[in-house]
């Protein structure tokens, strides 16, 4: 954190973050007028760039296993349609394998798994 501002009457030079204001204060500002443009942008985008808008929320959650909201996911990203076969890394119990989609699919509660990973086998369809 450098000095903000100097004061023009000969007084020391003040840090504003000592005051609790300053970068904390702009990076906020400028995050809250992004997320505000990108809400307006999302408002007027049409029918055609609904594909657009599908596509990249594909690709919200990385390939393979993520936990966000209190849940496990798995994210199938493939471009050839496959259905794939995961072990499932249960904490209390038995691991066990499950085959998925393409795209992303739930597993369950975040508490009950640790991993997920592909298994190297597929399934039928």
């Amino acid at each position: 954190m450098g000095i903000i501002a100097q004061r023009d009457e000969g007084e020391s030079v003040r840090n504003e973050t000592k005051r609790g204001i300053g970068v904390t204060r702009l990076r906020r500002r400028w995050a809250a007028m992004a997320g505000a443009t990108v809400l307006a942008l999302m408002a007027t985008t049409g029918p055609a760039d609904a594909a657009t808008q599908t596509s990249e929320q594909a690709l919200a959650k990385p390939c393979g296993y993520s936990e966000s909201g209190a849940f496990a996911w798995y994210n199938h990203c493939t471009t050839d349609g496959s259905r794939i076969q995961i072990r499932l890394d249960a904490v209390a119990g038995f691991d066990t394998n499950r085959c998925v989609d393409p795209g992303e699919t739930r597993l369950g509660w975040a508490f009950e798994y640790r991993n997920a990973w592909y298994t190297g086998r597929l399934c039928r369809s």
